[in-house]
């Protein structure tokens, strides 16, 4: 069906773009289509464009958006992993503060840095923290995320977890 549709025009121009600097790997890797993503990897895909304004890449949106299978495919493929969007975060920073435990996981497994700092120092295990997900917490920790590294206000995760707990 579609997939046989992107297959047969990917010879037109693989890394066409729009206006906003889409491609279409980016645009099948924010929209979870897998199959689109592997066949557009298999021409050849340019892996690190960057959309305009927001210098999101098809990793990037992908790991928001919690497409894990989009995840693993462009990381196996060889995209760079520690490539930061406007407000300076990586996929696996995008993932963590969302929640998406696949992406994360996908992420580790590909070997991103655990302890990369981004926007005001902010790391992924720190962001993950903020927003209580205990399960991405665990994931970062077992891939070695360093607990004393401190964000911008001089924070750990630690910190950071308790100060976001509710009042009992």
């Amino acid at each position: 069906g579609k997939t046989a549709c992107v297959r047969s025009l990917i010879a037109a121009n693989i890394d066409d773009i729009d206006q906003n600097k889409n491609t279409a790997l980016m645009l099948a890797a924010e929209n979870g289509h897998a199959s689109a993503v592997k066949e557009l990897i298999k021409a050849g895909a340019y892996l690190d464009q960057k959309r305009d304004k927001s210098f999101e890449t098809a990793l990037i949106l992908a790991a928001e958006n919690n497409h894990h299978e989009c995840v693993k495919a462009i990381a196996e493929a060889g995209a760079k992993l520690d490539e930061k969007e406007d407000a300076g975060e990586t996929a696996l920073m995008r993932a963590t503060k969302n929640g998406h435990l696949g992406c994360v996981k996908e992420l580790i497994e590909a070997g991103d840095d655990v302890n990369k700092c981004g926007k005001h120092g902010k790391t992924p295990l720190i962001l993950a923290a903020e927003i209580g997900k205990t399960a991405c917490v665990r994931s970062l920790i077992a891939a070695n995320a360093n607990l004393d590294i401190t964000d911008a206000n001089g924070k750990t995760a630690l910190i950071v977890s308790v100060e976001m707990q509710e009042p009992e």
